[in-house]
């Protein structure tokens, strides 16, 4: 199977630090090392690119700071402007909550595959966990899985079980190509020309929900199918309170009008960000 000679991950930040650096510093401990990160900053404050540039001086792998200016929530313009300046052949989009474990980058790699995307899943933590693991700038990709079936017992955890490194045969991760089901942007892997042809993330969503199901039905609707990355990629997700929703409807109803009027380019996405020769 063909794997991609070069990942690029591209990590959602908007004004959490502390979060990003815990990222940064997963990603450094990565067990394979054909990646390059961009920090698709949307909007945040000197605080985090002081962060960002730190890691700049010191990463093991190469690192850029991609940043436009805070008008809001506009997850899908940060993500395309960040991905116009991918080198790698494979993207991996990773938000800002969630924290990467040693093997992220590998098992994404070994999954990927030619006329597929992959939707890994992750596991919520408590707001103590998340505070406690903030204050110490704790390691958590190196706590083993009895610590976090214990958590899981404590309630700090919603679930412990997608960190057991199962190996899924590859038809079972292909039995729900067309599914929508807990598909997120949160941790997700593509190659980058699909994106090229879809015309990347619709920036016509603004606000929080459903950019990343438009994304999804677009390459579904484009021949591009899901593969799950269950027992494989997981992400710590750190809590936080939940975002201004007020977006919503609107976004919803877009997304409906994408599934009664199928179509596969983004009404604003990476050749509006391009300038024109």
């Amino acid at each position: 199977m063909i794997q991609p000679k070069k990942l690029s991950i591209i990590v959602l930040t908007y004004n959490w630090p502390e979060a990003l650096n815990l990222i940064l510093e997963a990603l450094s401990h990565q067990t394979c090392d054909a990646f390059e990160v961009i920090v698709a900053d949307d909007g945040s404050s000197e605080t985090t690119k002081a962060v960002i540039q730190n890691w700049i001086q010191k990463a093991n792998y190469p690192l850029l700071h991609s940043w436009h200016e805070d008008r809001g929530f506009r997850a899908s313009a940060a993500r395309n402007l960040a991905t116009l300046k991918a080198q790698g052949d494979y993207v991996v989009y990773l938000d800002g909550d969630c924290i990467p474990q040693k093997n992220f980058v590998k098992q994404h790699r070994a999954l990927a595959q030619p006329g597929y995307f992959v939707t890994g899943n992750r596991i919520f933590i408590s707001q103590a966990l998340t505070k406690n693991i903030i204050q110490r700038n704790d390691a958590v990709w190196e706590y083993p899985y009895r610590t976090w079936f214990k958590l899981f017992l404590q309630n700090h955890c919603n679930r412990s079980t997608p960190l057991l490194p199962i190996p899924l045969l590859n038809w079972m991760r292909q039995l729900n190509p067309t599914s929508l089901s807990g598909a997120r942007s949160c941790n997700f892997g593509a190659w980058l020309k699909d994106l090229m042809h879809i015309n990347g993330w619709d920036e016509s969503f603004q606000g929080w929900g459903f950019e990343d199901t438009d994304l999804i039905l677009r390459l579904n609707f484009s021949g591009v199918k899901r593969k799950s990355g269950r027992f494989s990629v997981p992400v710590i997700h750190l809590w936080h309170p939940i975002e201004d929703r007020t977006s919503t409807d609107h976004n919803h109803t877009q997304l409906n009008e994408l599934k009664h009027n199928p179509r596969i380019h983004a009404k604003i996405g990476l050749k509006e960000l391009q300038p024109v020769n």
